[in-house]
């Protein structure tokens, strides 16, 4: 019996893929760069805040393997086995990490720290095929017509679990002796993610062409040739970078500077910011579907640009600011996430999309995550025990400066990209508000 126009085995296989971001989620709220487990963790290893991006930055550097894994993932048909073997792999090293400072002596806390820092590369590395082989093959799965749906619907649910698993390791961490915590919550994240991988054993292997012999030409081929994709990776690389300059150190910073427990972050960062996303990716979605991605684009990426000055507001021990950053940013990240999503799909074909999705991801990574995660971090550390204007700390001077880069990137780039319905910015918001009954665009219009 079809479902939506689909087969059995397809809605089967989505379904199950759905499961596994679910659990992936679970997975990411403890181990990923920034959580609460990882901020506990460098802060009992004695990581400064270079150490500490040093640590966030890894991961960022591990997806050049992305590349090579394409190719490979390309030239073999094999997604399911590799993520049943290297993507298994890759969580099974999670558990080890609540280990190393239970194993190694105090001491020893540079060896700690390199130990950390190996797990967490490795377990990186490994997770290359799994990006390069998870994304693609829901790609080629899905029509695009359902995507959009899909998309926001995973949203919508990954952001409930992340209210629940963000809430129970925020307990965890507040309430577990130091090292224990990190035993326990590291052997549920690797868990969750070994389950998650496990999820693939049952979904339907799809592939939108042949077996392609690797080459670096015919990956780039998606991008070099594709003057709209390649637009859209600059803007994402840019908004990354400004994204990641300072927003990699805010948890840290509400933790160590302002005296947010870890309970206390997890409503904000969390339950706050997952309630209002379940809600906002919906309406996004709809926005998206029937006035295009340029103008829901364009709002919500002005909106995150705009929302971090929020955050220096902040004083010890007063929540509001955090409570009202996360909250209010939500609205806007979900839309922007959900944009760079679709067109991350949209904008390549069945032929190259694993590669120019693996070239994207390698760009976006490293001069955009790891360079503002760097950057950031060396920032930070030198101006430390300087004198600062207008009484502002330095983690306020590095807020400041990347809510400017954000915003000159949003209204520098966003203007470039094409519309796939005939509706400018102006148009919608005055649709929207009841102001006309519709204002389309004319081929000729410019916003």
């Amino acid at each position: 019996m079809k479902r939506h126009g689909l087969e059995p085995d397809v809605v089967r296989s989505l379904r199950l893929m759905l499961i596994s971001n679910l659990l992936g989620v679970i997975c990411a709220n403890i181990c990923a760069a920034g959580s609460s487990p990882m901020i506990g963790l460098a802060n009992d290893l004695g990581a400064g805040d270079l150490a500490f991006g040093i640590l966030n930055a890894v991961p960022q550097v591990t997806v050049l393997l992305q590349i090579p894994a394409a190719m490979l993932v390309n030239y073999t048909h094999k997604r399911k086995r590799y993520l049943l073997t290297y993507g298994i792999a890759s969580r099974v090293l999670w558990l080890a990490v609540g280990l190393v400072p239970i194993l190694l002596p105090d001491k020893v806390a540079d060896l700690r720290m390199w130990a950390l820092l190996f797990l967490v590369g490795i377990a990186s590395s490994l997770n290359a095929l799994i990006q390069v082989s998870w994304f693609p093959w829901l790609g080629d799965l899905t029509p695009p017509t359902i995507r959009g749906t899909w998309l926001s619907t995973r949203d919508s649910i990954n952001a409930l679990v992340s209210i629940i698993s963000g809430l129970g390791t925020g307990f965890l961490m507040d309430h577990l002796p130091s090292y224990t915590r990190y035993v326990v919550l590291f052997a549920i994240g690797g868990t969750a993610g070994i389950l998650d991988m496990l999820m693939y054993a049952g979904c339907k292997e799809v592939y939108g062409s042949a077996p392609v012999k690797p080459s670096l030409r015919s990956m780039g081929s998606g991008i070099f040739d594709n003057s709209r994709f390649r637009h859209f990776m600059i803007f994402w690389t840019m908004w990354c970078f400004c994204a990641n300059f300072v927003g990699s150190y805010l948890n840290r910073y509400a933790v160590n500077e302002l005296g947010i427990t870890y309970t206390q972050m997890t409503i904000f960062g969390s339950i706050t910011s997952n309630i209002v996303s379940m809600i906002a990716v919906r309406i996004w979605s709809h926005l998206a579907i029937r006035y295009g991605f340029k103008p829901v684009l364009r709002i919500a990426a002005t909106g995150a640009s705009l929302v971090q000055l929020l955050f220096i507001l902040a004083r010890p021990h007063e929540v509001w600011p955090i409570m009202l950053y996360y909250g209010v940013g939500s609205i806007f990240w979900s839309g922007t996430n959900l944009v760079a999503s679709n067109l991350q799909l949209s904008l390549t074909n069945d032929e190259n999309r694993a590669g120019a999705l693996a070239i994207f991801g390698c760009v976006t990574a490293l001069l955009g995550t790891f360079a503002g995660i760097m950057l950031g971090g060396s920032l930070l550390e030198f101006l430390d025990g300087k004198p600062l204007p207008l009484s502002l700390n330095r983690y306020q001077c590095a807020i400041l400066a990347a809510v400017i880069m954000r915003f000159t990137t949003a209204m520098t780039m966003i203007p470039g990209f094409e519309n796939d319905r005939n509706f400018t910015t102006v148009g919608m918001l005055r649709d929207l508000l009841g102001m006309r009954p519709q204002i389309r665009k004319k081929p000729d219009d410019k916003e």
